[in-house]
């Protein structure tokens, strides 16, 4: 990425955030019906992806709880690649054809996370800085140097570690992404893998290379998932759930 122009790299990643943040939960899709077994106050979720449909899952639960006289959780998320809504504040700031040099030496700006609508609106600018999304290459390196992109890979750590069950949904298996895979491989026996047939060949190799013997695959993705949160449990009250969220 070294001399790369930077206004060019911005722009690419504010045109993919316009896209995402047109996509809105329905009233009945699979992550609404993930929300709504395994929601409580033990349960974390994380995700790799940019878009804001597991955030729509969880205002679309709050506003059932609520209207049924009931106190919604308090739901636990961490978007570890970013959002497509985790905009700077320019302050004003206009830059024309900046480069940059290192990956991840690029940042001051304070990072927020804005409401689709607005967030929809700021992008609208055409000197607005990207979001803080999570460049596509390996390792998936930020331009921002922020103390949460740090905290949240240490709760990612944390919570493996210390959760009773992980689900995991449609993240490839790549050991090179050392910030996901480290971790997940150091608790593969609490895995439930939730995949495609093009993911079986990773999944079974990394099982055989860890002599996992808990560890179990599940083909059918996101979908899967649901029905299987749906068949096997109520709403969760015991233990704790991690749930890895990115749909294929």
């Amino acid at each position: 990425m070294k001399d790369r122009p930077l206004h060019l790299v911005s722009k690419l990643y504010c045109e993919i955030a316009k896209y995402l943040l047109k996509f809105e939960g329905n009233n009945e899709n699979s992550y609404l019906r993930i929300v709504r077994k395994s929601s409580n106050e033990q349960s974390i979720y994380f995700t790799l992806n940019y878009d804001l449909l597991i955030e729509d899952a969880f205002d679309a639960y709050a506003r059932s709880e609520i209207s049924s006289g009931r106190n919604p959780p308090n739901f636990k998320l961490g978007k570890l690649h970013g959002s497509a809504n985790l905009l700077p504040d320019m302050g004003g700031l206009v830059m024309i054809n900046p480069t940059f040099s290192n990956v991840g030496s690029f940042g001051g700006f304070p990072l927020f996370h804005r409401k689709r609508a607005e967030a929809q609106r700021i992008l609208e600018n055409p000197h607005q800085f990207m979001p803080d999304m999570c460049l596509y290459m390996q390792g998936k390196e930020s331009l921002y140097t922020s103390s949460n992109t740090k905290k949240l890979n240490q709760d990612w750590r944390t919570s493996l570690q210390n959760c009773d069950r992980i689900y995991i949904c449609g993240v490839a298996v790549n050991l090179e992404d050392h910030h996901i895979w480290d971790g997940i491989c150091g608790n593969f026996e609490k895995v439930r893998y939730f995949g495609t047939e093009f993911d079986r060949d990773g999944f079974f190799a990394l099982k055989r290379k860890l002599k996992s013997e808990k560890s179990l695959f599940n083909p059918g993705g996101i979908y899967a998932l649901a029905e299987h949160l749906e068949s096997r449990f109520g709403t969760l009250r015991d233990g704790r759930l991690v749930v890895d969220l990115e749909e294929s």
